[in-house]
């Protein structure tokens, strides 16, 4: 009898193991690692006969990082080889460049094919994140992140157009409304203030990554919050101003995060948009490709 228990207890936590596997297996989780790697395996395949990256953007994003990989750190000035204020050119990217490339110890070419091609495989967890944030369903976001893998030309052309630095600004966009639509959710004071901070040096970091995807996410947290307050779907305990004023408080601190940056910013970028003359009037829409 003894015997015929143990065997039975032996034969409980067998099953119990196997039952506990097949729910990690079968879980959203897994399946979105699966996508992930799914998707850097077909981006790696495309590049595996590249000696460079592609295109002309790639030519100034090796040479901002191998400026900084020759001084040490983030070089005053470009010149001689390009003729602009290093501030008005966001850094992020290239200063994420530099870090691999040393860490690796790999070619710079080579660093930076297998670097954008991770980055555009990451692109699964930020619609994953979006796409869950907006409608609740992580199905929904799956089935977002294997389209954005599969079925759709961006962000895999990214490859061949070399934009690796508005690539890497599109990861971190969904992160800010992500945490806007927790903090509506969440109903502890504490959690409140790491939703805060996470968003404000996720706010900086974007602006030190790709200055207009940082527009870009200004008007969707403006368009979410016009969505809310039209539709009256927010919280009854979150009222509207506490809701935007904590929307401008994350923006503010994410300012001052990367206050030494944002100062010059201002002053070379601002400046020279302003004295910018256009001759002749552009027709809106004019240079848009309506098949991207």
């Amino acid at each position: 009898k003894s015997h015929l228990g143990a065997d039975c207890e032996q034969s409980n936590r067998r099953s119990h193991s196997f039952k506990r596997l097949f729910t990690v297996l079968a879980s959203n989780a897994t399946f979105l690692v699966l996508i992930f790697l799914a998707s850097l395996a077909v981006r790696l395949i495309m590049v595996r006969d590249l000696a460079t990256p592609a295109w002309v953007d790639s030519v100034h994003h090796a040479l901002i990082t191998r400026l900084i990989l020759t001084n040490g750190s983030f070089p005053s000035t470009y010149l001689p080889y390009l003729d602009i204020s290093p501030y008005a050119y966001h850094p992020g990217f290239h200063s994420v460049a530099a870090a691999f490339t040393w860490l690796s110890n790999l070619d710079l070419a080579r660093s930076l094919l297998i670097l954008g091609q991770v980055l555009n495989a990451l692109s699964v967890f930020s619609v994953y994140l979006l796409t869950t944030s907006l409608t609740r369903n992580s199905s929904i976001g799956l089935f977002a992140a294997f389209i954005t893998s599969f079925l759709t030309p961006m962000p895999a052309y990214y490859t061949s157009w070399g934009r690796y630095t508005e690539l890497t600004g599109l990861l971190i966009l969904p992160v800010v409304l992500a945490l806007i639509i927790s903090w509506e959710t969440s109903t502890a004071e504490r959690k409140h203030l790491w939703i805060l901070s996470l968003g404000a040096i996720s706010a900086g970091g974007l602006f030190l990554v790709h200055y207009r995807v940082l527009v870009f996410l200004v008007c969707l947290i403006f368009s979410y919050l016009i969505l809310r307050f039209v539709t009256r779907q927010l919280d009854l305990r979150i009222k509207p101003f506490r809701l935007l004023l904590f929307v401008v408080s994350m923006a503010v601190l994410g300012v001052i995060s990367a206050l030494p940056w944002f100062i010059h910013a201002l002053q070379t970028t601002i400046p020279l948009y302003l004295q910018t003359s256009i001759a002749n009037a552009v027709p809106f829409f004019q240079d848009f490709t309506l098949s991207y």
